[in-house]
């Protein structure tokens, strides 16, 4: 049985109550982690708060600012040979890391998994979108079929450590701070899991049974956010895009089951708001995208000494 490590990161003490729900997830898990490792991120106070708890290892980032750092810093620090990865406003499961890493012990050509997400506190109304889920971290409409994943959703996944390594880790240059565009940015993930499978040859398996519930507030299910965080994506889909050479079929499909489900909402006049909100989201990713294809160009991405520190971007 392979060692585990789970990493949890966090920023703010305003998600407290949250990350202290779920740390007692973890406490009750069917296979306990070996270590847990709580990064604070740029946060002195949380530092101090989260050592209180006497809960696992604690650790203060003060590299590159934003989620690809913080994780970088959490997996670097880890012993494990498996590390896992849960927000710090995502509530495991009992048998979610368990699940989580089976993929990973049955098969050494498994370089990482991921985890299915249900968005959880009630902000999220019966008529939004299951297909915009990703703004908000969550499972979308699509996944549900998918046995194998291009890359996994941070907010629940497990990779080999080793493989991480290889990789440089998450790029910090299209994480969530210092984004082009003043953008909501993100995949780091994706390039993570692009790079993995071509240094390796090996896949990223769909743990479609691990499961865990991931606090949605209700900033992030308003109009405005969905317009920031798809310009964002769109920004940062370029940029991976342009680092990588891989062409973006999982997002072409994505696209055309929002088209159909833009198309089947208008059908019915009750649907105007799904409809309205999947029209936005599709145009505001669409317009990031273009944005980056013809105001940064052709991206390079000069890769750090450390996994902590931050990327050099040159257009």
């Amino acid at each position: 049985m392979a060692t585990t490590s789970v990493v949890v990161c966090s920023y703010t003490m305003s998600r407290w109550e949250n990350l202290c729900a779920t740390l007692e997830g973890l406490e009750r898990q069917s296979r306990p982690p070996d270590e847990i490792l709580l990064v604070a991120d740029h946060n002195r106070e949380l530092s101090h708060a989260l050592t209180s708890l006497g809960v696992g290892r604690v650790l203060l980032h003060t590299g590159a600012r934003g989620c690809a750092g913080a994780r970088n810093h959490g997996w670097q620090a880890a012993n494990g040979e498996l590390v896992a990865f849960l927000d710090d406003d995502a509530i495991p499961e009992q048998d979610w890391l368990e699940r989580l890493v089976a993929p990973l012990e049955a098969s050494p050509s498994v370089v990482a998994t991921g985890g299915w997400v249900l968005p959880d506190g009630g902000n999220v109304a019966a008529w939004y979108p299951k297909e915009l889920y990703w703004v908000f971290g969550c499972s979308w409409a699509g996944l549900e079929a998918r046995q194998t994943l291009r890359n996994p959703i941070g907010a629940s996944m497990a990779w080999r450590r080793g493989v991480l390594s290889e990789v440089g880790g998450f790029n910090v240059a299209i994480g969530h701070v210092d984004n082009p565009g003043g953008a909501i940015g993100g995949c780091e993930e994706t390039l993570a899991g692009i790079q993995s499978m071509a240094l390796t040859r090996g896949t990223i398996v769909h743990a479609r049974d691990a499961v865990v519930h991931h606090y949605v507030g209700p900033e992030r299910v308003g109009f405005s956010y969905l317009l920031h965080r798809g310009w964002g994506e769109g920004i940062s889909k370029w940029v991976v895009r342009s680092v990588s050479g891989e062409p973006l079929r999982d997002e072409r499909a994505h696209s055309r089951r929002m088209a159909a489900a833009i198309a089947t909402s208008l059908v019915f006049p009750r649907r105007w708001r799904s409809a309205l909100f999947l029209t936005a989201g599709l145009g505001a990713t669409a317009a990031g995208y273009l944005y980056g294809c013809f105001t940064l160009g052709e991206v390079r991405l000069e890769q750090p000494e450390s996994p902590s520190q931050a990327w050099k971007v040159s257009t």
